[in-house]
Order: C-alpha cells, then structure tokens, then sequence
C-alpha cells in the first residue's frame, strides 16, 4: 500500500536529532524530564498571584466540605446492641454532642473510653457502619449479687462494679445479699466465702459486711430449720 505523505527529506539537523536521541539520558530526558517540566510550569503558573491561590484555596475547601456533609459520609444515626433500656439511655445522652459527626474528626479510642467508663460497661466496640450509621456494641457486667446500703438495692457484678437497681429482693431469689457501706468493695470475698463446699455456705443467704472486723452471715431458712431440729434432737 503507497503511502499518501512524502517522506522528509533527509538534513543535517535531523541526522543530529536522531543521533542525540541514541544516547540514554538525552532519551530518557524527553520522555520524563520534558513532561515534568511542563507539568511544574503549569502548576506555577496557576498559583502565581495571590488571587489564583486564594481561589484554588477556597475550591478545595468548597470540595472537602460537600464531602464530609454528604448524607452517606455523616453520622446521624446512633445504634446501641447489648445495653439494657436504662443504660441506652444514658449511652444516648452522652452521645447527643456527637451527632451528626464528621467520621473523619471522630476518635473511635477515645470514644470507646468513655463508654467503657459508665459504671455498667464491662467493654464497648464502637463501628462506623453505611448510611451514616454509628454502631456501639456493649458488653455489660454479668449481676453477681445484691448490695444493699442506705441508697436502696442495687446489682452488683463480682469486681462490685455496680450494674443495676433492684425493685425488690424477690426478684432475684438466686443472689446473695450484700449489706453495708463499702461492702461492695470486698465482693470478691464475699462471693469466695459464699461459694466455699461446705454444708454451711451452701445455706447462706446474707453476708453482712458493715463491721470488717466482725463479719455477720444469715442463713436460709432450710439452714435454720435444720439447725433448730437438730438442736432438738441433742437435747432430747
């Protein structure tokens, strides 16, 4: 097939060039060098003059700030798993501040801190999930006992972190009672003491603590009523 352009002439200025382009640098100079020198020509002269910047500036914080207010980028919506009603609430309360929330400006470590301080609050995971949402998973103290002093009776995990109110004693048949100021500080004690394997701790039902040096158990009443037997039984 003929080709329809003529071919150059040969000169000696093109016999040059082409001799030039032989040697590496000179090669690697067009192809990279060239390029990059147009490139940082043109970024001087768009930042030349205090107007271009303050421009280039100002479009660059137009852009990060359509970003970040986006509805699919801010948090405006707050998910609690794990948490009773009560302590919901309280997570919320404390969270109110928050949102909506740049994801970006948000310190997950030390929100998750602050969770983790709540009284309740064994551990907190705190997620940034799609469509805005932010997704706290709590992990509450398990209830180990009952304390109760002159604020009322309360629930109490084994470290004597304090979990809950407690309406009333019957609803919770299967727990021990605590009883006194700072007992629950030697919870850990009491609930060893309680579950020791003998016949007696098995009857406990209360373990007074208000005097250290003296401490006061209660029995069950199936305790009690064995002992009375058989203290009838001896002095007969």
């Amino acid at each position: 097939m003929l080709s329809l352009i003529p071919p150059l002439e040969p000169t000696r200025w093109r016999f040059r060039l082409q001799k030039l382009m032989l040697k590496p640098v000179w090669r690697r100079t067009a192809k990279v060098g060239l390029p990059c020198a147009l490139v940082c020509a043109g970024a001087a002269w768009l930042l030349w003059g205090q107007n271009h910047l303050e421009r280039i500036t100002a479009r660059t914080a137009d852009l990060y700030q359509r970003a970040i207010t986006h509805s699919d980028v801010m948090l405006t919506t707050l998910t609690i798993e794990g948490a009773s009603a009560d302590l919901e609430q309280r997570i919320r309360h404390h969270s109110a501040v928050l949102l909506p929330a740049d994801p970006f400006d948000l310190d997950l470590a030390q929100l998750r801190a602050d969770y983790r301080a709540i009284e309740p609050v064994a551990d907190a995971v705190v997620r940034i999930r799609p469509n805005g949402v932010l997704h706290v998973r709590i992990t509450m103290h398990r209830p180990a006992a009952l304390w109760r002093n002159w604020g009322g009776l309360f629930l109490i995990g084994s470290d004597g972190h304090i979990i809950d109110t407690a309406r009333s004693r019957a609803d919770h048949p299967d727990m021990s009672v605590l009883a006194g100021e700072g007992a629950d500080r030697a919870t850990g004690e009491a609930l060893a003491l309680i579950e020791l394997h003998d016949v007696l701790a098995r009857d406990i039902a209360v373990v007074d603590l208000r005097l250290p040096h003296r401490l006061t158990l209660r029995l069950a009443e199936p305790a009690l009523q064995n002992g009375i037997e058989t203290d009838n039984s001896t002095l007969e």
